[in-house]
């Protein structure tokens, strides 16, 4: 049957392959971003929850894990699957469905296009050269319509720039205030773990420690922060039982 079929029609096949190629890599840039985007964006929800909720470890524990099993999910649904058909290793839509897909876009080809996948899958030996003819008419009809430039990658292509931006304004925001990512982030993570709230300020020292005996020394210390301490302790030969000098900053 394919040996009496025209060059229209062969045509028409190919342009059907290039739509689905294109078809399917526009879901896959499509499916990629928002997985990207809705991940980091339960992240950010959840280190915020938890910066502010300091739950137990076993709440934490539950968080982490429903976490990660939505993100696998995610992973394998919106990334992995839609990868496999774009690179044809798994089952595709049927060309009948890639056909309605191209009616969607292009009602001028809808039926024709769909009427000449039927009429070719049709095994009626006695009817071979009607079943041709008919194929090789619908297919001249259509030949000129460049139907397989209806699926771009345009909108693909826009998932993934606004993507761009939200992880752009996400990384601005991590970086303004990194604690509330990193502390809530920690403590999900390391649900096992006692993680403490680092303080508001930053304790450096500037004087050298070394000393002479019997001699006054002074202790020169730099603190940066949002709220800063009033009060220095400074323990005395690591003691624990009260050996701490006191000082009022």
């Amino acid at each position: 049957m394919s040996d009496s079929k025209s060059t229209y029609y062969q045509e028409v096949k190919k342009k059907l392959d290039v739509f689905a190629r294109r078809y399917y890599f526009n879901n896959l840039l499509q499916n990629s971003a928002i997985f990207l985007v809705s991940t980091i964006a339960l992240l950010l929800i959840i280190s915020i929850l938890e910066y502010f909720a300091k739950n137990d470890s076993t709440v934490r524990a539950f968080v982490f894990y429903a976490f990660l099993f939505s993100a696998i999910a995610g992973l394998i649904y919106l990334v992995i699957i839609p990868a496999l058909k774009a690179f044809g290793m798994i089952k595709r839509m049927t060309n009948e469905d890639l056909s309605r897909q191209v009616g969607k876009r292009l009602k001028e080809v809808d039926d024709k296009l769909l009427n000449i996948l039927l009429l070719d899958r049709m095994n009626v030996s006695d009817n071979t050269e009607i079943i041709n003819a008919a194929i090789n008419q619908k297919s001249n009809e259509i030949k000129g319509i460049p139907f397989h430039r209806s699926a771009t990658l345009k909108k693909g292509v826009r998932f993934v720039r606004n993507a761009g931006i939200f992880l752009s304004i996400i990384m601005l925001m991590g970086m303004t205030f990194p604690d509330l990512f990193n502390y809530g982030t920690k403590r999900v993570v390391f649900y096992n773990s006692d993680i403490e709230q680092p303080p508001p300020f930053t304790f450096n020292l500037v004087s050298d420690l070394k000393a002479v005996k019997n001699e006054t020394f002074q202790i020169r210390v730099k603190i940066e922060g949002e709220l800063l301490p009033n009060t220095l302790f400074v323990n005395i030969r690591g003691s624990t039982t009260g050996n701490f000098i006191i000082v009022s900053l």
